[in-house]
């Protein structure tokens, strides 16, 4: 006797891409997506087409939904070891299938709601001048090109490098 199989249909509420980056501890989510099904979220289970499941916590925010618990055992749980592009359908009741893909992952195909997605390949850089005279102070006067590039980023903080004393300090 032939073993039986059992197909359920599942419905498409929603899918976006994502990714799993490895030294990231928490999941980006689409703001769009979040906003159409967030009343229906509570624990949330992800599962993949093997049907390896495992629950995570949704931080319950729409403007910027992440999953923030269970996302790094996500890691051994599926066999994850390099940064990964995948795509989360979300079915209905709490439940979402992730689609790892074989493509390279490449930051720039990431939505733009993804913290990685602004980091180019080529990285941006500019030239701030420093001078003894505002050392003392606060504030940092930015070139226009930079403050908008800043502005528009999204990120939260700048890390600014001085070229010069470390290339001295390889010397």
């Amino acid at each position: 006797m032939a073993p039986s199989t059992r197909q359920v249909e599942v419905k498409n509420k929603g899918k976006f891409v994502t990714a799993y980056i490895i030294d990231q501890p928490y999941g980006e989510m689409s703001p769009k997506i979040i906003e159409k099904i967030y009343h229906e979220l509570e624990e949330v289970v992800v599962f993949d087409r093997e049907n390896r499941s495992s629950k995570v916590k949704f931080n319950r925010s729409i403007q910027h939904p992440l999953i923030v618990g269970g996302w790094s055992e996500m890691r051994a749980h599926y066999g994850i070891d390099i940064n990964r592009m995948l795509v989360m359908t979300y079915v209905g009741k709490n439940r979402f299938i992730l689609d790892f893909l074989n493509q390279e992952f490449n930051p720039n195909k990431l939505p733009t709601y993804h913290s990685y997605y602004h980091f180019a390949v080529d990285p941006v850089t500019f030239n701030v001048t420093l001078t003894p005279y505002l050392a003392s102070g606060s504030q940092l006067s930015l070139n226009k090109d930079f403050a908008t590039y800043i502005r528009n980023s999204g990120f939260d903080s700048v890390v600014l490098y001085e070229v010069m004393r470390y290339l001295a300090n390889l010397c």
